[in-house]
């Protein structure tokens, strides 16, 4: 049985997120599909903001390029957009 573009892009982008921090087992990743976006929502600890977004925004459009050419190899009839949106803790001490 084949694995659906949904839980496919939530368990690679889990994996790919959880490789770069320091508390792996506090990254959550949640996907969202709609007609013409697939939006992938990572939520971490506010420690590892910087090391998934990265100096200047390269980590975070390095995981869009990764995932974009993932979906689009394994569903190649699958014409979506791939968005990804880092979600801040209420609590973040982050500075942008």
């Amino acid at each position: 049985m084949s694995i659906g573009a949904n839980e496919f892009i939530k368990d690679f982008s889990q994996y790919l997120v959880s490789s770069l921090v320091d508390a792996p087992l506090e990254v959550l990743v949640d996907v969202t599909m709609s007609t013409k976006n697939i939006m992938v929502q990572i939520k971490c600890k506010d420690t590892d903001l910087g090391k998934i977004i990265g100096k200047k925004g390269r980590t975070i459009d390095s995981i869009k390029v990764i995932l974009s050419a993932v979906k689009n190899s394994k569903f190649a009839n699958d014409n979506r957009k791939v968005m990804i949106e880092v979600i801040e803790p209420e609590n973040s001490t982050f500075r942008k």
